[in-house]
C-alpha cells in the first residue's frame, strides 16, 4: 500500500511538471 501511495506522489509530481512545462512553452510559441 505504501508502494501504491508513493508511485501515485510521482506521477501526480510528473503530471504537475508536465502541465506547468506544456503552459510555458505554450507561452513562448504565443509570444514568438
Amino acid at each position: 500500500m505504501f508502494l501504491c501511495f508513493n508511485v501515485e506522489i510521482i506521477l501526480r509530481r510528473q503530471l504537475t511538471v508536465g502541465i506547468q512545462y506544456l503552459l510555458h512553452h505554450g507561452n513562448i510559441s504565443t509570444k514568438k
